[in-house]
């Protein structure tokens, strides 16, 4: 878990990168570790899954509308139904940037590298939500 604000950063820890945040509590968001990011992607895969055998998540993104990808509150997620969220859709802010790392690796099919660069690059600057219309076209199969 990393710090939230960047006020709360030491020298010692591994986090260090902060990016201008408006989606977020006093406007800036401390990144978590690309491996954090992953280990996020991972645990939706496997939770969303087939493997994760009593448990039925499908993998559906509750913040994404169209090709819209909620950075913050989402009025619709206050009525809890099956899905992937993040806390800030209904509460604190956070877990934003994490979904949509998750999306970008499991939907997008991005490499962890790319996917965490796009993330970084999507969720700075903006306000509500990020635009994902060109990697939707992109992966959406031809009829």
């Amino acid at each position: 878990m990393n710090p939230y604000y960047p006020s709360d950063l030491k020298p010692s820890m591994a986090w260090s990168r902060v990016i201008d945040a408006p989606w977020a509590h006093k406007k800036k968001y401390v990144l978590p570790t690309p491996a954090q990011a992953e280990a996020v992607a991972r645990f939706v895969e496997w939770v969303a899954s087939p493997a994760s055998s009593g448990l039925a998540i499908p993998r559906t993104w509750i913040g994404l509308a169209g090709s819209k990808l909620a950075m913050a509150e989402v009025e619709s997620a206050s009525k809890l139904r099956p899905g992937i969220y993040a806390h800030h859709y209904f509460g604190h802010a956070d877990g934003s940037l994490l979904v949509l790392y998750a999306w970008l690796r499991l939907e997008a099919g991005l490499a962890p590298d790319t996917a965490f660069a796009e993330a970084v690059r999507r969720g700075t600057g903006v306000r509500w939500n990020v635009d994902l219309a060109d990697l939707i076209t992109a992966t959406k199969p031809k009829e």
